[in-house]
């Protein structure tokens, strides 16, 4: 029985583990549809202002989820740069997140790492440098 959106935000909520891939998917899936139905429906209208408030509703949960203090994955739906603090400089780094649902959910796993004082191993690094360097399919 696949769980809801509910289940899952809830569950991250409840966890001090990250949020799968494929969990994560779902979200992003689901937000992508209340867009839509939000674009097919009237300007202003209850059932656009709805979906709009859903959509937003999931995405700042998420944030949460992933202890995201910048609105990355807003920045990231708008085509805008994503930031980050640079855990030895202290700077604020902005850093261009491909349309890619892999390459965004890496960002924020290593994002959530970085806010929460936990350790980055070389292997997630090294994966996130080439998944956000690597060129879209």
């Amino acid at each position: 029985m696949k769980r809801t959106i509910r289940e899952i935000l809830d569950g991250c909520k409840e966890s001090s583990e990250e949020m799968s891939f494929y969990d994560f998917k779902f979200c992003i899936k689901s937000i992508y549809a209340h867009l839509r139905l939000a674009g097919i429906s009237p300007d202003g209208s209850r059932e656009s202002k709805f979906h709009l408030k859903t959509a937003d509703m999931i995405c700042h949960a998420l944030e949460d989820c992933f202890a995201d203090r910048n609105d990355n994955l807003v920045r990231w739906f708008r085509h805008e740069s994503c930031e980050f603090r640079h855990p030895q400089t202290g700077n604020y780094m902005k850093i261009h997140v491909r349309d890619d649902q892999e390459a965004i959910y890496c960002f924020l796993c290593y994002c959530m790492k970085l806010n929460m004082n936990k350790t980055v191993d070389d292997d997630s690094l090294d994966y996130l440098s080439y998944i956000l360097c690597e060129p879209a399919e």
